[in-house]
């Protein structure tokens, strides 16, 4: 591979909003986007190599997409990408595979107890229909009829269900 550097102006049409910082992901984005080019096209390169570039490619997108897209920037992202003449799609794409990537990594610690799912859907039920039902249930006597009867309905509902 040959350690080509662009010039900053090259890379983006207003030079001024280029640090070194940039300038070197540019540089970095840009060797990967060869790499990963001539990858597709050259028979030689096994599908492990090809991974690894995408993957560095990836990060480092995600990297300069966060510098250049900010606002205030001027659409530096979409210039750098038709500058270097990677397809905004792809770019989005590999961008997002990264994301997905860092966000499958942080799932995997659980850090407070999980809840089952219907457990949060009856919460949710309880928590929109009380508006309704604080009208009617106005006294302590009245919240515990409403339960009597609740349970009598859900013991009646699973008596002819179960076998």
């Amino acid at each position: 591979m040959q350690n080509e550097t662009l010039p900053a102006a090259d890379a983006i049409t207003n030079p001024t909003i280029v640090g070194p910082n940039e300038a070197q992901l540019i540089n970095e984005v840009h060797s990967l986007w060869d790499m990963h080019i001539q990858g597709q096209t050259s028979l030689r390169k096994n599908r492990e190599e090809l991974r690894s570039v995408r993957a560095d490619l990836s990060l480092r997108l995600h990297v300069l997409k966060a510098v250049l897209s900010r606002p205030g920037r001027a659409g530096a992202w979409s210039s750098f990408l038709n500058a270097h003449m990677i397809p905004r799609s792809s770019a989005d794409r590999l961008v997002r595979a990264h994301e997905k990537a860092l966000s499958a990594e942080g799932n995997n610690r659980s850090s407070e107890h999980i809840v089952e799912a219907l457990e949060i859907t009856v919460q949710k039920y309880v928590h929109a229909l009380w508006p309704k039902l604080s009208r009617i249930l106005t006294t302590p006597a009245l919240v515990e009829l409403f339960i009597s009867e609740l349970t009598c309905r859900v013991n009646k509902s699973f008596s002819r269900v179960t076998p």
